[in-house]
């Protein structure tokens, strides 16, 4: 099924040929009367304005309630909050304890190495 215009080698080269007429131009929106910009933004910054003003308030006694009433959803909610990957880095110490220039290396190996029973 082809026309004249080309337009189906196209749409097949986009992923774009499933009896579409026209598809978007770059930049243009599939819903042009859609959600406001910024509005997604409002409600959330609303939301934990809000969220925030109640902890200050209430925070403390509603953790000791959560822990007393439900150890369950205490521990849950705690581990939710947690990290899931930690990354540590290890820094070790060594000292190294040279041979002194009369000792053979048989006698420094007897000397610093534990003794085995």
């Amino acid at each position: 099924m082809r026309n004249d215009s080309g337009d189906d080698d196209r749409r097949k080269a986009t992923g774009r040929f499933r009896g579409l007429k026209e598809s978007w131009k770059p930049g243009q929106s599939g819903n042009p009367s859609g959600r406001p910009t910024g509005a997604r933004n409002k409600l959330s910054e609303a939301f934990l304005d809000a969220l925030v003003a109640d902890f200050h308030d209430n925070g403390v006694a509603a953790i000791v309630a959560c822990r007393e009433a439900s150890p369950e959803t205490y521990i849950r909610v705690i581990a939710s909050i947690l990290p899931k990957e930690i990354t540590a880095e290890f820094t070790q110490r060594f000292v190294a304890r040279l041979p002194e220039p009369s000792e053979t290396t048989e006698e420094w190996v007897a000397r610093y190495s534990p003794k085995l029973q």
